[in-house]
């Protein structure tokens, strides 16, 4: 006869997971929501700023999830 022994299922958090992805999601918005602005800028707003036409655009090519 051989011996089991009872071991605690693994769980994932999901509350945790759940934060985690809410996190993500949000700075995703944010990335999307900024370039949006930064691209509606003016070339002497960007100045005043201190950030190059060339900079922005950079900025504003990337996707919303860099």
């Amino acid at each position: 006869m051989s011996e089991f022994t009872l071991q605690k299922p693994n769980f994932v958090d999901t509350e945790s997971v759940n934060k985690n992805v809410l996190k993500i999601l949000a700075k995703w918005i944010r990335n999307y929501r900024t370039r949006r602005q930064l691209r509606s800028l003016p070339t002497y707003m960007l100045k005043d700023i201190g950030i190059s036409v060339a900079q922005a655009s950079k900025e504003c090519d990337k996707s919303f999830w860099q």
